[in-house]
């Protein structure tokens, strides 16, 4: 016999009770004995009852591990499964054990393993929730007020969502057998129902009317609201769409009335198989676009129908493939010229995550942007465009306006032409059409400025042609043009300074040279020295001596090792010491000209071992010049970023060496995976140990594809100083300009 009402209404006050005083239970703990499991709560409760989220029942799922529930409400068990509103908390690897939502489940095969520890649930199913968008915590209150309004608190008595059904005569709770959360007077007349509220999901029985909608959730372990929707039109449509700018439709279904229904067995006409006539069944919006029925078989929720496949295919979701991804005929997806670097792969083993410009764009660059005319394509949007409000379909335009229209409209990614011209900021799948029966649309992407050929869709019958290595050849006729301009002026230099010593000794003058001020004899300066007796280092150049004035000054005097060759050298060290006037000057270090430029010079010349290999060294450090577009030393940048070779070392270790290419050269963008590699044979030129520099003559047989560059690479590219550094009162002095003699068999070796 069923009970009275007014059993009926007393119930939740005991149930109330039992579920405060059971314990917390978790994973990582070892629980004190809680108390036996509590009665099952009723289905209906009255003003005044509040609940506490003190979870009492585990989720036994393989999606979200230590998940557990606080029954609020639950139908009588009817065939092993029961419908149950209360506070169902979420963990997995990515959400707190704490993120709780108050909502309605589908669960069954409730066990009692032992009398001493909660009971279990096997799966149950989330089909409506209240707070979606803003989790609770444990201890969160659940309050059917004294006024009538259902009301949500966080633990820390912060609002967060109710019915606003205050003074609206409610009268109870209940929980109905379909999984209609409702709200009732004294006539049993429903106040608030959550059927009008729906959020990813169907339940047999349930009707979803003009302007209602259901909302995916963004993944399956994040029930936040995602990107699909589908709703009833008042063109008696049924509509499913993407959350986009604008929103773009991409299924369509007439109805004959402005509500569509999931009768038992049925939706949409079309037929949904049925394993048992009490396995219970419900619809969702899923995270990826698709409408699926879900069928509880005794172990597991199958899917028993894909509702909208069957009208648009595989590729008729927006994110089949996704972004800038291709859905081919069979169903795979691929990128748009991912050999010609324009485009990559987001994930290689997952194509269906889709894929990204390898130079991206931005309105801060809108000058290097340019169209990217695709043929053969279709969009899934063009099967239910004329559905879409006129506000952002142009029928006016014109093709060739469209493009111009997309190209100067910052927000624009993408622009579609067909009869008319629609921009759009986001860009998803993208369709191929061969072997379909998609409508041709013009496609225009917005891509960088070095992109300005007409690609056709990449299929099995027309694959992507592989472009020869671009930046190769760019480096190749750089480097040729460089070295060409060097030899020139090499030579001429080594004409002019030929001609120059050829002359008569008395045109060298020192007179002549700024800064000086006293001329001293032979005679003089060695007497003051004491016959060059008290030496106190080398130079680049001859050997230091100290010597003393007549009036007691103590000076430094310079012995040069020989004289026609070095002239212009002593020249240059004759006008820098006289130009300087300094109380602490033999304790400075001045280095007053090098055999080579700052910079470029191998790191063996700090320790006067000079190799055939010096030249390689200056070549790498040119090579990451080019590629990065700056000087090796460049004083305009920051104190951490002056030193090219000290960047590309933290760079490298960051593996972030993209960070440093040449941002203003459209082609260096464009190829940034050959310029990385690119980047590898300067590394290998630059290593600081001579030996392991590859010859120029292996440099070229790189840069021409024969040869690989050399694995484990030193990104140290200088040593310190050691060896041939001579210490001088207590101070050091390098010989940067010691000339260190080859013998000719050296020199003449591979280059």
């Amino acid at each position: 016999m069923a009970p009275s009402c007014s059993i009926c209404y007393l119930l939740p006050a005991v149930f109330t009770f039992s579920i405060a005083s059971l314990p917390f239970y978790n994973n990582a703990q070892s629980p004190s004995p809680p108390s036996p499991p509590s009665p099952s709560p009723s289905p209906i409760a009255k003003l005044s009852t509040s609940w506490v989220n003190n979870p009492s029942i585990y989720i036994n799922s393989t999606v979200f591990r230590r998940s557990n529930l606080t029954p609020v409400l639950q139908t009588p068990p009817s065939n092993a499964s029961q419908m149950m509103c209360g506070f169902y908390c979420l963990s997995t690897q990515q959400t707190q054990p704490s993120s709780c939502l108050f909502g309605v489940a589908i669960v069954q095969n409730t066990s009692y393993l032992y009398s001493d520890i909660p009971p279990i649930i096997n799966a149950p199913q989330l089909v409506w929730s209240a707070n979606r968008d803003r989790p609770v915590q444990i201890n969160a209150t659940l309050q059917l007020t004294r006024d009538g309004d259902l009301r949500l608190e966080d633990a820390d008595g912060t609002f967060v969502w109710s019915t606003n059904t205050s003074a609206k005569s409610v009268f109870g709770m209940k929980v109905t057998e379909l999984g209609n959360l409702v709200l009732f007077d004294r006539n049993n007349a429903t106040v608030w129902q959550s059927f009008d509220h729906p959020t990813d999901s169907l339940l047999v029985g349930q009707t979803l009317f003009l302007d209602q909608k259901l909302t995916s959730s963004t993944s399956s372990s994040n029930w936040t609201r995602g990107s699909y929707s589908l709703t009833v039109q008042d063109d008696n449509f049924l509509v499913a769409y993407i959350e986009s700018s604008p929103p773009l439709p991409y299924f369509k279904s007439f109805l004959d009335v402005n509500y569509v229904k999931f009768e038992s067995e049925s939706f949409l006409g079309q037929k949904i198989p049925v394993a048992s006539s009490s396995s219970p069944q419900f619809i969702r919006l899923d995270p990826d676009g698709h409408l699926k029925a879900y069928e509880w078989d005794r172990e597991n929720w199958n899917v028993v129908a894909d509702l909208m496949t069957s009208d648009i295919g595989n590729c008729g979701y927006p994110m089949a493939c996704g972004n800038y991804g291709i859905c081919s005929s069979n169903g795979q997806c691929s990128c748009l010229e991912e050999a010609n670097s324009t485009f990559r792969q987001i994930n290689y083993r997952q194509p269906s995550l889709g894929c990204s410009l390898v130079t991206p764009i931005s309105c801060d660059h809108s000058q290097n942007h340019t169209i990217l005319e695709l043929k053969n394509t279709s969009y899934f949007y063009y099967n239910s465009h004329d559905y879409l409000s006129s506000i952002y379909w142009d029928e006016k335009l014109a093709l060739d306006d469209c493009k111009t229209s997309c190209l100067n409209n910052c927000s624009c990614t993408a622009a579609l032409f067909q009869d008319g011209c629609l921009l759009l900021s986001d860009i998803f799948s993208l369709i191929s059409n061969e072997g379909t029966t998609y409508q041709n649309v013009a496609v225009f992407l917005k891509v960088h400025k070095s992109l300005t050929t007409q690609y056709p869709i990449p299929s099995p019958t027309n694959p992507p042609q592989k472009k020869s290595g671009q930046v190769k050849i760019i480096m190749g006729s750089s480097l040729g043009a460089f070295f060409g301009v060097f030899f020139v002026v090499a030579s001429c230099i080594f004409l002019f300074k030929k001609k120059q010593e050829s002359g008569d000794f008395d045109e060298f003058s020192v007179d002549q040279v700024p800064g000086t001020s006293t001329r001293f004899s032979y005679e003089e300066l060695r007497a003051m020295t004491n016959n060059f007796n008290d030496k106190l280092g080398e130079g680049g150049f001859g050997s230091v001596f100290q010597g003393t004035l007549n009036d007691g000054t103590k000076v430094a005097v310079k012995r040069l090792n020989g004289f026609g060759q070095v002239k212009k050298s002593y020249l240059a060290e004759v006008e820098t010491i006289g130009s300087i006037h300094h109380v602490n000057l033999d304790q400075s270090q001045v280095v007053t000209m090098m055999r080579g430029t700052p910079g470029y010079l191998a790191p063996e010349w700090l320790r006067s071992i000079i190799t055939e290999k010096v030249d390689v060294y200056s070549f790498g450090v040119v090579v990451l010049e080019m590629l990065c577009g700056r000087k090796n030393l460049d004083r305009s940048q920051p104190e951490e970023d002056m030193h090219l070779l000290d960047l590309f070392k933290r760079k490298a270790e960051e593996e972030r060496l993209l960070d440093i290419v040449d941002k203003y050269n459209d082609d260096m963008q464009t190829h940034r995976a050959e310029v990385v590699e690119m980047m590898r044979v300067a590394v290998w030129c630059l290593q600081s140990d001579f030996s392991r520099r590859p010859s120029m003559s292996v440099v070229v047989k790189v840069l021409e594809g024969s040869v690989d560059v050399q694995s484990n690479l030193d990104y140290s590219f200088t040593t310190p100083v050691a060896t041939g550094a001579i210490t001088v009162a207590g101070h050091q002095e390098d010989h940067i300009g010691a000339a260190t003699p080859l013998f000719a068999s050296t020199l003449s070796g591979p280059r």
